[in-house]
């Protein structure tokens, strides 16, 4: 069964782990959340959008499995505890640039250690800043500033990929955008 929304590196997460607990930030429409709780991983979804979370809520239980699912803002969470993985992907550029950096430090911090955080999120490269060049929203500046952010983990996976989008230019073309993705453990 394929779910709405699976990103292809929380698929490649489990050659590194198949157990624990997950956070799943900006879950949209819970392909994650719900891909990892068939999977064995007690996952909690949290979203922005009401709609969202009773859709993870809905499809849980059409899948016969468990999702924690609640509304919040994801720049603005009230971290309790920490995960042993902490997915966040397609998200982060919805955030401004601090609130996204800020999230990914937070998650860092609230990831168990031996634990790994899974991002995907937009880079400068591509139509979204070409179409909005003042944007305040995230937009990764590229592999190179996840290889700092992430220094002194253990970095498994870090790719960049062109995507073409649904959107479309006026003259039919797709809109293309570049992705940088991210699967890294920590280390202590």
């Amino acid at each position: 069964m394929q779910f709405s929304g699976l990103n292809k590196l929380v698929e490649k997460l489990l050659s590194y782990t198949q157990r624990g607990s997950v956070l799943d930030l900006g879950a949209g429409a819970g392909g994650n959340s719900i891909f990892l709780a068939r999977h064995g991983f007690d996952v909690t979804a949290v979203d922005i959008s009401s709609e969202a979370i009773e859709d993870i809520r809905r499809t849980a239980a059409e899948a016969s499995v468990v999702v924690q699912a609640s509304v919040g803002d994801i720049a603005r969470l009230e971290w309790d505890r920490s995960y042993d993985v902490i997915v966040c992907t397609m998200a982060l550029h919805y955030l401004y640039a601090r609130d996204a950096l800020n999230t990914i430090r937070a998650m860092q911090a609230h990831t168990n250690p031996g634990g790994f955080n899974v991002i995907a999120t937009f880079t400068k490269e591509g139509d979204l800043l070409k179409n909005d060049p003042t944007t305040e929203r995230f937009l990764a500046d590229g592999l190179e500033q996840f290889r700092d952010l992430y220094a002194g983990w253990n970095i498994h996976i870090l790719v960049e990929k062109e995507r073409k989008m649904r959107k479309t230019h006026s003259d039919g073309t797709p809109f293309i955008n570049t992705a940088v993705g991210l699967i890294a453990q920590k280390i202590h």
